[in-house]
């Protein structure tokens, strides 16, 4: 899921952002052509999010999308407005992937990472919740051929005869 979602982001912020000379992730190249987006996962927490029914484990991903132009004063509102065209771009996006829509953060200025040495370079930050592990619904067992339901007090072994059968995603008689 993790490489699905890094080649998703990739994928979206070079459609997103023609005008990024280098599009990649890490930072691991030596020399950046400018303007860069250089695309992190900095942080991974489980998430409060509701149990989907799947069984899979709720992870809170936080990226950073590192924007990064040369260090000019011609540069300084283009990375501005690029910051906010990312922000834009990332917010509500899934990226191809069966996930939630990812939530923008901020964008801030970020003079503190020393591969980015004698250029600018501002921060987008954004965060998306990905479902980890095999669905219980996946492979072997017992998959419901028949949804049956009621309501309260209707519920339980003692009222099988008030369920409804739900065909077509409605019942008869609620």
């Amino acid at each position: 899921m993790i490489n699905a979602a890094h080649k998703g982001i990739i994928v979206a912020l070079r459609a997103g952002c023609p005008g990024l000379q280098d599009v990649l992730d890490y930072g691991r190249e030596t020399t950046l052509k400018t303007p860069a987006a250089v695309l992190n996962l900095a942080h991974i927490e489980p998430d409060d999010t509701p149990e989907d029914g799947s069984g899979k484990l709720a992870l809170r991903c936080r990226w950073e999308v590192f924007l990064v132009v040369p260090d000019r004063a011609k540069y300084e509102q283009k990375l501005r407005e690029l910051a906010a065209v990312v922000g834009t771009l990332v917010h509500g996006h899934r990226f191809g992937l069966q996930a939630s829509p990812a939530n923008f953060i901020l964008a801030e200025p970020n003079e503190f990472e020393p591969q980015f040495k004698g250029a600018k370079c501002w921060r987008v930050e954004f965060e998306q919740v990905l479902l980890f592990g095999a669905s219980v619904w996946d492979g072997e067992g017992v998959v419901p051929e028949q949804l049956m339901v009621s309501y309260t007090p209707l519920i339980g072994a003692e009222h099988e005869a008030d369920y409804q059968e739900v065909t077509d995603g409605s019942v008869s008689q609620f």
